[in-house]
């Protein structure tokens, strides 16, 4: 018999970087799964744009995500602990006037979407990489079936 733990494919451009329980007994048994879009920022007419999933939709029958709690990139704190930091401020001096006319012309991303914990929908930017700590439920019936993946 074969398995797959994903109830469909995920868009063409988004690739689930991580699935792992390593830091599960430092985090009550949540795990940490991150999430990466492939392309960037006018690399592609429509595989560049921001990509949505659904966290709740990324499971197939008898494994769920229940709960999902937004991380920094390496996973070691909230991202809500990030966004409330002071950030620097950087002056941005063109070497040149065909660099200042590129940097007028060109953004260099969209607004960040905050993810929703309620829907657990998390939008993807290019390039952009998220992070989260989840708690699955898994089924007693297929436990056996991703233990080798799963431990």
């Amino acid at each position: 018999n074969h398995y797959s733990a994903l109830k469909k494919a995920l868009p063409k451009n988004v690739n689930m970087m991580t699935l792992t329980n390593n830091y599960a007994k430092f985090h009550d048994g949540l795990v940490l799964m991150r999430f990466a879009h492939t392309y960037g920022v006018d690399e592609h007419p429509t595989l560049s744009q921001p990509a949505t999933i659904s966290l709740k939709d990324i499971f197939a029958d008898g494994v769920e995500i229940v709960s999902a709690k937004e991380m920094s990139l390496t996973g070691n704190q909230p991202v809500a602990n990030l966004e409330r930091k002071e950030r620097s401020e950087w002056t941005v001096v063109p070497l040149n006037k065909n660099v200042e006319d590129q940097m007028k012309d060109h953004s260099s991303f969209t607004e960040k979407i905050p993810f929703d914990a309620d829907t657990m929908v998390v939008t993807l930017r290019p390039m952009e990489i998220r992070t989260f700590l989840c708690k699955l439920e898994i089924e007693q019936s297929i436990e056996s079936q991703i233990a080798v993946v799963y431990s």
